[in-house]
Order: C-alpha cells, then structure tokens, then sequence
C-alpha cells in the first residue's frame, strides 16, 4: 500500500466506527465524480445490461433549466426633429460666440419661431454678419413654414444676402415670386424675375408661371399687356410651358378681349393634352374637365357669350360630363355652372339662369354657397326680392349655414346684393346693420363687398350722401399712412363717377 493509503488507515482507526463509515463513503462517492464519464460507463455495463446502447446513455445530458422570460419593453419614439429647450429670456445674457451656435441649433432643428426670435437679437446686437451664407439659406427656406406671418423676415434675409456679398440662388428667387403669388406683390416678383434674366440663372416653369398668375389678376391693362408680352416671349424662346401656363395666358388674353387668342391657346393645349395623357410624366397636370372650365371661363370674361353657350353644349357630347344620365365630375361640374350663372347676371338674363339653375338640380348636384349665392344676386338684379329671400331661407337650411359661419355671412353679403340691385333700401339697410353689429362685436371688419352693395343701394335710390357716409364709415382716413388709405380700393372720386354714370341727368352736390 502506497504512504497516502497507509495515513489514511490510520486515521480511520482513530475515528469511531459509524463517522468511518460515514466518512469512507463521502470519499466513495466524490472519488466515483472524478472519474471520466467514460470508465464509469463501461463499469456499469458489467452490472446490467440495457436495451438501449450504451452512447446514449452516457452522453445524455438533463435538460436546462427554462430561463425566465425577458420582459420586451416598447422602443423609444425619437421625434424627427429633437427640440432645443431654453428660456427665450435668458437669450440677451449670452455671449455672441453663443448667440451664434444656438441659432445654428435652431436652424438645425427646425424651430421657426425661436429662430426668428433669435435672429432679431442678433440684428440688434449687428452679428448678422458672422452668420454664414449656407445658415441664411436654411433660415430663409424654414421661413416658408408660414410666408405670410414672417413676410419682412424673408425680405431682410434677402437683403443680409446680398449685403455681405452673396448671391440668392435661382431656388430662392423662384420661390421668392411664388411667395408674391400670395402677397399680390407684383413689383418684388418683377424685380426677382428680372435678376433671373440678367443673371441668366435659368427660369423654372413654375416663376413663369407665378408671373403669369400675377399678372392675370392685376387691375391695370398695362400689366395685362406685360403678361400677354411675357406669354408671347415664351412663345418666341420655346422655353418650357405647361397646361398651367396656357390656363394662365387664357385668362389674361380674355380680359384683353383678345378672343382669337384665347381659342389658338385653347386648341393647341387640347392637342397637347391628347399626345401627352399617355406620360407618365403628366400625371399631375389639370384634367381636361378643367381646361374646358378654363376655356369656359375665359369666353365669358371676353364676352364671347354666344360661343360660350355653344360650348357648353358640347358637354352632352359623348364622354363629356353632361353625357348620358347621373352625376359626373360634380366638383368641375359645379364650377361650369358657376360660369354659366356668372355669364347670366353680366346678361342681366334671369331666365336663362333658371334654366342652368333647373339643369343642374335635376342632374342631382348639390349647390354650393357660391352658387346659391350668385344665383340670389340674379334674383336681386331681376327685381325679384322676395324670390331671392326664398332662396336664401333654402340656403341656410340644405346647406347648412350656422349662426356666425362663414357660409351664413357670404349668403347674407348675397341677400344684401340682391336688395340692392332691386332697389330696396329699406332691406338693404336692416341687413347691412346687422352684418355691421355683428361683425363689431366679434372684432372683424366688414366684407368689402357688403360695402360696395350698401353704397350701390344708396346710388340707385339717388342718395350720394348717404353712400360717402357708408364709404367713410367702413373705410376711416388713416392721417399717418397715406399708403394704407390708397390700399382701400375704393375712393371718394369713385363714388361720384359712379353716381354721374347712374344717374346723368342729375349732378351731384
């Protein structure tokens, strides 16, 4: 027996008879773990004999405990753009160097309002000139957010631009005249067009086309004349010209009378039209239900209206909108009707109207405000007030038009036209004081064309001094800005020429 074994007998006989058999059976059975897997395999073969082989019983492992389910939590909704949170007035407490970086943040996360705000601190405090080209650019672009609200903000980033050196691009200069589209600003949008053409920066079809729109909707007939020029200009260059742009340059050749015009454009953009539907590049360009209400339209502004009434035959044509039985294309539908009763009250043509109104109740269209409207007014002109209230009362009911909306005030504004027309001015004066009462305690002006009706009234029943009082009353002279007194559109000299060509034999006092 080797030394280890020989110790451990000794020991053994020093220990009591159970803790040695207690203690030899412990070493047993940690000595039987040691052992290879292997071994203690082939020494229970020798023991029993199994069915199974003997590999699957020796490799076979206890399965694993389950682990506890992980608990899966929801993953964070980032916000596309992370917010800059600082008290606005702590601003002025910076430093420039600091200014300057919180407005890059601003800019970066797309935060209008706080950049603005910045921005004006730093014109006050004259580091606008440390702001870099590519931050005016962002800032000028996040600004078309709401172009109205920040109108002289655009305009002085414009003017930094060109003051420390830069150039706008023809992106800006683009975007800059479809901003004056909604700003009716026709002199900005001329001299942005201008330094597209002296520049030679290239001009996208949309600034022709924003040009074009301004011009159609200008009062004088010089800048009619300047956007009939521009069309023929485009003509004569072969720039680049879409549906939109012959929708425009019909509308500015109708009210030059210019009807030839009007027809060349219209027949080649039909052509255009049918060559070009196939594209998929001309999925978005105005169907051809709204070239012919544009055509439409531009007959009845020219005074065409012989040929506007054959063209409207057209529409029971086969595949037109008025072909067969049922309602198609309603919205475009609603509009050609709208033309028609526009054509019938510049004719002064109350049957004709019942005609188009009995046509297009019987086709199942439901009238809008604006039709409901413009057929009152016809009504009115025709001396059938009482025709015209009926009318009304079914207005206010089909459509509907609830106390203080928007739709009850343009069919009263209606009402009012049409007791004008009529000669009634006793109605005439009951519903305008109404309108002016109300609109006095919600804080609003008074629509201008409820004005324009009251003073008409006032004319037809021969009272100029009671129309120059409604005129002062609605429109107050500002002393302080002649500018603003000159925006109103309607002048004290307007009045009386009115009145002379209404009433020649009579001279005003």
């Amino acid at each position: 027996m080797s030394a280890p074994g020989r110790a451990l007998n000794q020991c053994f006989r020093l220990l009591s008879p159970a803790a040695a058999r207690q203690t030899k059976a412990s070493l047993s059975s940690s000595a039987c773990r040691r052992l290879p897997r292997l071994q203690r395999d082939q020494e229970s073969e020798g023991q029993e004999q199994s069915t199974t082989p003997s590999t699957l019983l020796s490799y076979a492992r206890p399965p694993r405990p389950e682990k506890p389910t992980r608990r899966h939590y929801p993953e964070p909704v980032i916000p596309k753009h992370r917010r800059v949170r600082i008290n606005l007035d702590r601003i002025r407490a910076l430093s420039g160097w600091e200014k300057l970086e919180l407005m890059r943040d601003f800019l970066q996360h797309k935060q209008v309002e706080d950049a603005v705000y910045t921005y004006t601190i730093l014109k006050e405090n004259e580091l606008v000139a440390r702001l870099k080209y590519q931050e005016y650019h962002d800032l000028f672009h996040l600004l078309l957010t709401n172009p109205n609200t920040y109108r002289n903000v655009m305009l002085d980033v414009l003017s930094n631009i060109r003051r420390f050196g830069y150039s706008p691009t023809p992106s800006m200069l683009a975007t800059l005249i479809k901003c004056c589209v909604k700003w009716r600003d026709l002199e900005l949008a001329g001299r942005a067009f201008e330094e597209l053409k002296e520049k030679d920066l290239g001009i996208e079809v949309d600034a022709y086309n924003s040009m074009l729109e301004l011009y159609a909707s200008a009062q004088g007939a010089a800048q009619l004349q300047r956007g009939a020029d521009l069309w023929r200009e485009m003509v004569d260059s072969g720039a680049e010209r879409n549906q939109e742009t012959s929708i425009r340059a019909m509308e500015i050749f109708a009210r030059l009378k210019q009807i030839e015009t009007v027809k060349e454009i219209y027949s080649d953009l039909i052509s255009d039209l049918a060559q070009n539907r196939p594209s998929p590049r001309h999925t978005s360009a105005p169907s051809q239900q709204t070239i012919e209400n544009a055509y439409l339209s531009a007959l009845v502004t020219s005074g065409a209206y012989e040929d506007a009434k054959a063209f409207f035959q057209t529409f029971s044509r086969p595949g037109g909108i008025l072909a067969g039985e049922g309602l198609k294309s309603p919205k475009h539908l609603a509009k050609s009707f709208n033309i028609l009763l526009k054509m019938c009250a510049a004719q002064g043509d109350a049957s004709l109207a019942a005609v188009y109104w009995k046509e297009l109740t019987l086709r199942g269209l439901q009238p809008d405000v604006v039709l409901y409207g413009r057929m009152i007014s016809i009504l009115g002109n025709a001396g059938k007030p009482e025709t015209a209230k009926e009318l009304f009362d079914l207005a206010v009911e089909r459509l509907p038009a609830s106390p203080g909306s928007k739709k009850l005030m343009q069919l009263r504004c209606s009402l009012l036209a049409a007791y004008a027309d009529a000669g009634d001015l006793p109605a005439a004066s009951n519903l305008f004081g109404d309108l002016r009462s109300e609109c006095a305690a919600t804080g609003n002006p008074i629509l201008r064309s409820a004005v324009a009706s009251m003073i008409n009234a006032h004319i037809r029943a021969k009272d100029l001094t009671g129309a120059l009082r409604i005129w002062e009353e609605a429109y107050p002279l500002n002393k302080d800005n002649a500018e603003e007194n000159g925006r109103r559109g309607l002048l004290r000299a307007d009045i009386i020429a009115r009145y002379r060509e209404v009433h020649p034999e009579t001279s005003p006092a």
